[in-house]
């Protein structure tokens, strides 16, 4: 049901006997608004009349089984520390426990546990259109309407519940696993990983070498490289890695990344980055080289050349080759080989230092460095603590750049120099490479700017204008399924045609 309001007061308009005008659908109330605007020189809106029908059609959602309450919202969470049995380098994790553990504990000790308490009225589930996501009803108003909001699980647990961002990733990649149909696919094995670096995407671990015509498979590092007797990347199998990708609809490898198996971190993407960004985004995951740190990878052994195999890694590139037998440890202090070569093998440390270009300590000579970027052609060497804590990897050079330089641009990191070509979607809140629309958001004609990969989700086209409106000002006409804005007038439909 819908009322007007009269925006100036903004109180409802009574019928003659003072009680509120009801229409079943906003048509009626919007040929009403024409009248009246004739009449009085005075501007109306349509606006839903709430009951709590809506809570009861959410509520038998659940009942059927079309929706699905998430599990974690039943659960209690603690955070404590693990330490990894190797390296013996501490990190943050959570211990969780459904509800029920708790019941006839004292108040104190349920003080220590953390439990996320969901506004009952969200009546929040899994999302039925990606389950990696959650949808809920943002409020009584798009209840009766029945529109639900689709969100991240983290992104919701943060601004809905006020849960810290540690646990709300934690959170995210248990829903993933629990839940996740996504068509990511993730290789483990030594012989699965080298075959997507073979079939996959072009890089100098992987795909066509073009001037020679072949594929980086085992033979090609030791045949045309002089160096390893095998596929370098290898040694990430059953490792702390695995290897997320993507296929297209022909069965071919369109994109690759290395994520960690302990947590939802990814590293650089090769191939069709826009697609598995997002993908791996749905699922919780974000970019982080410095999440590789203290991460084991396997030993290999080329004993023609009397050397250890090893990628060129992205990231951090100095390895412990020495402290266990059967796995390098990434690591940024007592490391003796780094990972920056393309044949297969790795570089000795020479303990020779320079100075690191941000803090002045000495550091490794500039085989070892981080090159940092001060600006578009401004490159120094750092060490690798102020390359990690003083810069940031942008997504576009694929290189380490000044703090002072930082921008975010659809959620990821870039130089300045770079975003300063970003829009910004004023619907998200945030900078994007995205091209963005004008969309009117209410009958005063304010303009919001919305970006062209979300719009549907907050707008639509007036079939009459052909501009985007905010999805609360649509009116659907009887035998016209596109919308219109209910503040342009029918002239389309035949029965208005005939008033004229």
């Amino acid at each position: 049901m819908y009322q007007i309001i009269e925006i100036e007061s903004n109180m409802p308009i009574l019928d003659e006997y003072g009680n509120v005008m009801r229409f079943n659908d906003p048509n009626s109330a919007i040929e009403l608004i024409r009248i009246l605007t004739q009449k009085t020189y005075k501007k109306y809106k349509p606006e839903v009349i709430v009951d709590d029908s809506w809570k009861l059609r959410e509520q038998k959602r659940f009942n059927s089984g079309e929706y699905i309450e998430p599990k974690w919202i039943n659960y209690v969470y603690q955070k404590t520390t693990k330490i990894d049995s190797l390296t013996q380098k501490e990190s943050l994790d959570y211990i969780m426990y459904h509800k029920e553990f708790l019941y006839g504990s004292s108040d104190d000790e349920k003080s220590k546990w953390i439990k996320i308490n969901v506004n009952p009225e969200h009546f929040l589930h899994v999302s039925n259109l990606d389950n990696t996501k959650i949808a809920f009803t943002d409020n009584a108003q798009k209840g009766m309407l029945d529109r639900q909001t689709q969100m991240n699980v983290a992104s919701y647990l943060v601004n809905h519940c006020n849960i810290d961002n540690d646990l709300a990733r934690y959170i995210a990649m248990y829903h993933s696993n629990e839940y996740s149909t996504s068509q990511v696919l993730f290789a483990e094995s030594s012989d699965d990983i080298a075959n997507v670096y073979i079939n996959g995407p072009d890089s100098c671990m992987g795909g066509i070498d073009h001037g020679r015509n072949v594929r980086k498979d085992d033979e090609y590092y030791s045949k045309y490289q002089g160096g390893s007797f095998c596929q370098p990347t290898r040694v990430y199998g059953n490792s702390d890695f695995k290897l997320a990708y993507l296929k297209d609809k022909q069965g071919r490898i369109t994109a690759r990344t290395l994520v960690l198996k302990d947590s939802l971190h990814y590293l650089r993407i090769y191939g069709d980055s826009d697609r598995l960004r997002s993908a791996l985004k749905d699922m919780g995951y974000f970019h982080d080289y410095g999440a590789t740190l203290g991460k084991k990878i396997r030993k290999i052994w080329d004993e023609s050349k009397d050397e250890y195999v090893l990628p060129y890694l992205d990231g951090m590139q100095t390895i412990d080759s020495k402290s266990n037998d059967t796995f390098h440890i990434i690591t940024d202090s007592d490391f003796d080989m780094k990972c920056d070569k393309t044949n297969g093998f790795g570089t000795q440390y020479n303990g020779f230092y320079i100075n690191c270009a941000e803090c002045d300590d000495e550091i490794d000579d500039s085989d070892n460095a981080y090159i940092v970027y001060y600006g578009r052609n401004d490159r120094r060497e750092c060490c690798s603590y102020c390359a990690r804590n003083e810069s940031f990897r942008c997504q576009s050079i694929h290189e380490y750049v000044n703090n002072r330089y930082y921008s975010e641009v659809d959620g990821e990191s870039y130089a300045d120099w770079i975003a300063e070509d970003a829009n910004y979607c004023d619907f998200q809140e945030m900078a994007t490479f995205s091209e963005c629309y004008p969309v009117i958001c209410n009958e005063n004609g304010m303009i919001r700017h919305c970006a062209e990969n979300v719009i549907d989700d907050f707008a639509f086209k007036c079939r009459i204008d052909n501009q985007y409106y905010h999805h609360e000002m649509m009116a659907i006409d009887d035998g016209n399924d596109l919308p219109r804005s209910m503040f342009n007038e029918p002239i389309d439909m035949p029965e208005y045609k005939e008033s004229e």
